[in-house]
Formats: C-alpha cells, sequence, structure tokens
C-alpha cells in the first residue's frame, strides 16, 4: 500500500514535469513522453542499498519499522526494474503506443512467469550441478555470473532491457538452496569491490553540470521527488494502519536515493 501510494503520487508528478521541460533539455524533443516516463521512473525509485546501510547505523533493522521500511523499498525497486526495462523497450522501438505497451506488458509477463514456475527449478538444478560434479575454483561464482548474462541476453532478445534479466537471476539464484553466504560473498566483493566503483566513475565522467542553464530546474525536480515520496508515502502509511509519526518516518525512509536512478539517468542518455 505504501508503495502503491508512493507511485501513484510520484509517478504522474514526474510525467506532468517531463512534458512541461524547456525543449532544450531534451536530446530528442519530438520523443517527449518516453523522455517524461525516464524522468517519472528515475523521481519514483528508492536505492534498496542506501536504505538498507542508514538501517543498520541506526540499528533499526530488525525493528518492525526498518522492516516496513525496507521492505516497501524492495517493492519499489522491483517495479522500478519493470517500468525501465519496459520504457527502454519502448524508447528502442520508438513507439509509444497501445498495442506496443500491451506486447511489452504480455512479453514481460510471459517471461516472469517462466522464470517464476520452471526458471528457477532449472537454475537449482544446474547450481547443484556445479557445486556436486565441478572442481573448479570459484566455478559457482562462474556459473552464477553465466546466469546473469544468459538472463540478460533473453530480457534484451525480446526488447525489455538486459538490466531487467540480470535483476531476475539474481533472484533466481537467492532462491537456490545450494547458493551459500559465502558465494554471494564473493559476488557481492566482487561488484561492490571493481564494478560498482567502475560504474559511477563512468557515470560522474558521462555528467556534464554545465548543460543546466539554469539551477532552479534541478532544484524542481529534487523538490517533486522528495516531496512525491513524502506525501504519497506518507499518506500511504496512515491507509496501512500506521500512525502518523510512524508513516512520516517510512516516507523519510523512501526518499534515500542513488544507484538506480543513476542507472535509468546513464539507460535514458545512452538511448538518446
Amino acid at each position: 500500500i505504501i508503495s502503491g501510494m508512493g507511485f501513484a503520487v510520484i509517478f504522474p508528478s514526474g510525467i506532468v514535469l517531463g512534458l512541461m521541460l524547456p525543449d532544450h533539455y531534451l536530446a530528442a524533443p519530438e520523443h517527449r513522453v518516453v523522455f517524461a516516463m525516464f524522468l517519472a521512473v528515475a523521481l519514483a525509485v528508492s536505492a534498496v542499498p542506501v536504505i538498507a546501510k542508514i538501517l543498520i547505523a541506526l540499528g533499526m533493522m530488525r525493528r518492525e519499522l526498518g522492516l516496513t521500511i525496507l521492505a516497501t523499498g524492495v517493492v519499489d525497486d522491483t517495479v522500478g526494474w519493470l517500468l525501465l526495462s519496459i520504457i527502454a523497450g519502448l524508447a528502442t522501438r520508438g513507439v509509444v503506443d497501445f498495442t506496443s505497451v500491451s506486447i511489452f506488458f504480455a512479453e514481460t509477463a510471459a517471461f516472469v512467469a517462466f522464470c517464476y514456475f520452471v526458471g528457477h527449478r532449472l537454475v537449482s538444478r544446474f547450481l547443484r550441478w556445479v557445486d556436486d560434479r565441478t572442481y573448479i575454483e570459484h566455478g559457482k561464482l562462474t556459473a552464477i555470473v553465466g546466469i546473469a548474462l544468459v538472463m540478460a541476453v533473453v530480457t534484451q532478445a525480446i526488447v525489455l532491457h538486459a538490466v531487467f534479466g540480470a535483476f531476475v537471476a539474481v533472484l533466481m539464484v537467492e532462491s537456490s538452496a545450494r547458493v551459500r553466504k559465502r558465494d554471494l560473498e564473493d559476488l557481492k566483493g566482487v561488484t561492490l569491490g571493481v564494478m560498482a566503483p567502475l560504474f559511477f566513475a563512468y557515470s560522474g565522467v558521462r555528467a556534464d553540470p554545465s548543460a543546466l542553464r539554469n539551477p532552479m530546474v534541478p532544484l524542481m525536480v529534487l523538490g517533486i521527488a522528495c516531496a512525491g515520496k513524502l506525501v504519497g508515502c506518507g499518506f500511504g502509511g496512515v491507509i496501512a494502519g500506521l500512525r502518523p509519526r510512524e508513516a512520516l518516518s517510512v516516507a523519510v525512509g523512501m526518499n534515500a536515493r542513488g544507484g538506480i536512478g543513476i542507472i535509468v539517468a546513464l539507460l535514458g542518455l545512452s538511448l538518446g
């Protein structure tokens, strides 16, 4: 309920803002609708890793309020990846109409259904075979990365986006009984120690702050992003039965931003 209310307020706000921005902020003004949807996703999503770090620092990870904030963030993140993959596909095709959107939703639903009912079992069997039959050092880490790459290729082929396939791959891998905490720690070490710094450095190099002719525009975007979460998630918390102070705490927690917003921006930039 909290995540849904947050999206219900901030996503339309982001689309309206994208439709109202001056043409010189758009690389392709004729594709303003797709741009507006990219902007709406960037404003709507929260950063689960940032939320988790804050909750750990405050000692709230095992409290009910902390778990509510984290669970809401996970829902936000999942919906955000789904919307991002669909909008990226629309941008790739260059058309936004009822037929295109219907095809995307049908393809996404079929892909997710296959992964949920069949795919995770195949992944579990493959990882069990790797665990029992191979003697390669860090073989399971290689297998996990391979699964993510294959899923990325599949989603790219059906004109969703590669990041959504990798995201679903991680969910399937985590559900396997043969994946131990040590395996995930190895993957986490490579990701956070090598891939993440490279990604953020590359993103920083691509950014050009001088292109922002009016400082009020980023302030307006930031204001809508924060206010939308405060109003939407706060009201959703009250509807869900939280006390006003608890609802406000959840709404503030959902304002943690970061990784996925940069991914949305960089993906939009790469697609023009």
